[in-house]
C-alpha cells in the first residue's frame, strides 16, 4: 500500500506511546489495529501480554502473533474511547469520531496491524514521543510493518472476567500473493510483433527479470501499491518461458520461478534468496555467495595496518559466550572474529550469551541430502535423455561450497577450513539421490535441482547455535554475527568449530508486557582451521 490511512499515521500524541522496556531504555511503541472501514484502535503496551515477531532467511516475509488483554470483550463490545489523560484502558480510539461502537473484525484478512517500535538509541528522551529519529538509525533499529491478520483466537484467563485475544499475522504482501490470480506469462515481456512465430525458448526471459515483473504485476500502481526494488537484484543465469497454470496463485508462480532461478555467472550460478527489507520495504534478490562476500574483509593493506580483517557490510554484531571480560585469570583464546568497524556493534550485556545450544550437523541429514544429485532430463524435441552427473556430484558441490561460503571467512593464517566431511560411499557415488528436472534446454538451470540443492542443504543444515539474549531491534535474519569467548579454558578444536562468523537464519523478537528478548538461530559454514577429520573412511 502506498500510504497508511491518515487516521493511522496521524495519531494523537499520547505520552504513553513512550514506554520503558527491560527497565533500561525508552522505546517509541505504537501498535495499531485498523481496517478499511475506518475502525482504528491503538493497543497500549500495557495491554499486550505477548508480541512475537519472526524473521527467517528462507521466507521473504515477517510473521508472528500478538496476545492482548480483552476483558469482557471490551474491544468489540464497548466503545473504548480513551482521552489522553486516562491510561487505565488497554486500548485507545484514535479516530475523530464522536462515538465508537467497538472494533468490527472483518474476517477477510483485511484487518491490519500497524507495528512501529523504535528504541531511543541516542538517549534524547523528549524527542521519542514525536518519533524524531535519524533516518539512518531507523534503517537499523526500527521495527515498522503493516501486517494482515489472517486468524484470531480467544483464550480464557485465570478468572471468569479475564479473556485474551490472539491475533495471527503476516506481511500484507504475502497475503496478497496468496490470494491473487495474476495470469503471468513471460511472453508478455517480449517486445516482438512476431512473437507468435517464436519458439518457447525465445519467448523466455531471465529468471530474475521474470520474478521482478511478476511482483510488479501483483502489486500495480493502479491498485495503490508502490513496490520498490533494491539495487541488489540478481538478473539470473538462465532464461525461462512460463505461463501461470489456471489453478496457480501468485505465490505459486513466485515459488516456481524461484525454484528454477540460479544466479548469474559472476556469482557462480548459486542459489538466491528473496527478501522484503524491513523499514524500506524494498524487495531484494541476492545470491548466497554474494551475501557471504559481505561477511568479512581481509587484504594485504589491512594486514600492513596490524589488522587480521574487518567485519563486512553485513556483519552486524559481536557476541561473547559468558561474560565479555574475565579479569580473574588471563585469557589464552585466539581471536576468531573480525576486528571492529563502524557498523559492527556490541551492546554490553545484551551481546552476552549466558546459555546456548550448539548442534552439530546431523549425520542422517548428511547421508540423505549431502550426496550427489544426478539430474535426469528429457528433451521432447529430440526425444533424448540427459543425465548431468559431474556438475551435480558431491565432489563438485564441496568445491563450490568452499569457494562460496568458506574461502571468504576468517581462518588461521588466512586459511579457513570447510566443516563438511566426505566419506567413501558418497565420494564413490554409492550413496546418491536421483533427481528429475523438466528443464531440458539449459544445463545451467539444472544446477538448481542438483548442485544447488546440495549447497542449500549444506548451508541450512550446518553446525548451528541457538540462544536467547536481551532484546535489540537491530537483529534480523540474513545478517552475520561473530561469537567469541574470553575465559581461561585453553584453545581447542571445539573453539575452531563454534567460535567465529555465523549467518543468522532466524531471529525472533519476543515482547511481553514487562520484557523483550531475542531468540537467534545461526549457522557456521567453516572451521577456523582444519581439525583433522579423515575423509577416507567408508
Amino acid at each position: 500500500m502506498k500510504d497508511l490511512p491518515a487516521n493511522v499515521t496521524n495519531l494523537y500524541s499520547y505520552s504513553d506511546r513512550v514506554v520503558k522496556i527491560n527497565d533500561d531504555g525508552l522505546y517509541y511503541h505504537n501498535v495499531v489495529l485498523f481496517n478499511p472501514d475506518g475502525d482504528v484502535v491503538r493497543l497500549k503496551q500495557s495491554g499486550i501480554k505477548a508480541l512475537v515477531l519472526e524473521d527467517k532467511l528462507d521466507a521473504f516475509y515477517h510473521k508472528g502473533y500478538l496476545i492482548y488483554e480483552n476483558r469482557y470483550d471490551v474491544l468489540e463490545n464497548i466503545a473504548p474511547i480513551t482521552p489522553p489523560e486516562n491510561k487505565s484502558s488497554s486500548f485507545s480510539n484514535d479516530t475523530n469520531q464522536d462515538s465508537f461502537t467497538g472494533y468490527r473484525f472483518r474476517g477477510d484478512c483485511r484487518d491490519f496491524l500497524f507495528l512501529d517500535i523504535m528504541p531511543d538509541v541516542k538517549g534524547k528522551g523528549s524527542s521519542v514521543a514525536q518519533g524524531n529519529f535519524d533516518e539512518a538509525d531507523k534503517k537499523v533499529f526500527n521495527l515498522r510493518f503493516v501486517f494482515s491478520i489472517y486468524n484470531t483466537e480467544d483464550t480464557l484467563g485465570e478468572s471468569s472476567d479475564l479473556k485474551y485475544k490472539k491475533l495471527y499475522f503476516h506481511d500484507v504482501s504475502y497475503q496478497i500473493l496468496n490470494e491473487k490470480d495474476v495470469y503471468f506469462a513471460t511472453a508478455d515481456l517480449i517486445k516482438n510483433d512476431q512473437i507468435i512465430l517464436l519458439n518457447n525458448q525465445d519467448r523466455g526471459v531471465q529468471t530474475g527479470i521474470a520474478i521482478k515483473e511478476l511482483l510488479k504485476k501483483c502489486f500495480p500502481e493502479s491498485e495503490n501499491y508502490s513496490i520498490k526494488f533494491s539495487e541488489f537484484w540478481d538478473q539470473g543465469g538462465s532464461s525461462i518461458f512460463y505461463s501461470s497454470p489456471a489453478q496457480s496463485k501468485a505465490i505459486d508462480d513466485l515459488q516456481y520461478l524461484m525454484d528454477f532461478h540460479v544466479s548469474t555467472s559472476e556469482s557462480n550460478y548459486d542459489s538466491c534468496f528473496l527478501r522484503k527489507e524491513r523499514f524500506t520495504d524494498e524487495w531484494k534478490l541476492l545470491s548466497y555467495s554474494d551475501l557471504f562476500k559481505q561477511a568479512y574483509e581481509s587484504s594485504s593493506a589491512l594486514t600492513s595496518q596490524g589488522l587480521d580483517g574487518l567485519g563486512g557490510k553485513e556483519m552486524a554484531e559481536v557476541f561473547f559466550l559468558g561474560f565479555p571480560t574475565d579479569t580473574s585469570s588471563k585469557s589464552d583464546v585466539q581471536s576468531r572474529v573480525p576486528d571492529l568497524r563502524s557498523n559492527l556493534f556490541t551492546f554490553n550485556n545484551s551481546s552476552v550469551i549466558d546459555q546456548y545450544e550448539f548442534t552439530n550437523i546431523a549425520g542422517m541429514d548428511v547421508q540423505s541430502d549431502l550426496v550427489s544429485h544426478p539430474v535426469h532430463s528429457h528433451n521432447f524435441a529430440t526425444n533424448t535423455f540427459r543425465i548431468d552427473i559431474s556438475n551435480n556430484s558431491i565432489n563438485t558441490a564441496q568445491e563450490v561450497y568452499f569457494k562460496n561460503y568458506v574461502q571468504t571467512m576468517k581462518g588461521q593464517q588466512g586459511n579457513p577450513s570447510t566443516n563438511l566431511t566426505l566419506n567413501k560411499y558418497r565420494e564413490q557415488q554409492k550413496n546418491i539421490k536421483n533427481v528429475f528436472s523438466v528443464s531440458s534446454e539449459s544445463q545451467t538451470q539444472r544446477y538448481s535441482f542438483g548442485r544447488n540443492e546440495i549447497l542449500k542443504s549444506a548451508l541450512y543444515l550446518n553446525n548451528c547455535i541457538k540462544f536467547k539474549t536481551k532484546g535489540n531491534t537491530s537483529r534480523q535474519a540474513g545478517k552475520f554475527i561473530s561469537i567469541q569467548r574470553q575465559n581461561p579454558i585453553p584453545d581447542n578444536h571445539f573453539d575452531d568449530k563454534r567460535l567465529g562468523i555465523y549467518l543468522v537464519l532466524k531471529c525472533q523478537h519476543l515482547f511481553t508486557d514487562t520484557s523483550y528478548e531475542n531468540e537467534i538461530i545461526a549457522v557456521k559454514t567453516y572451521n577456523f582451521k582444519d581439525i583433522g577429520l579423515s575423509k577416507d573412511k567408508l
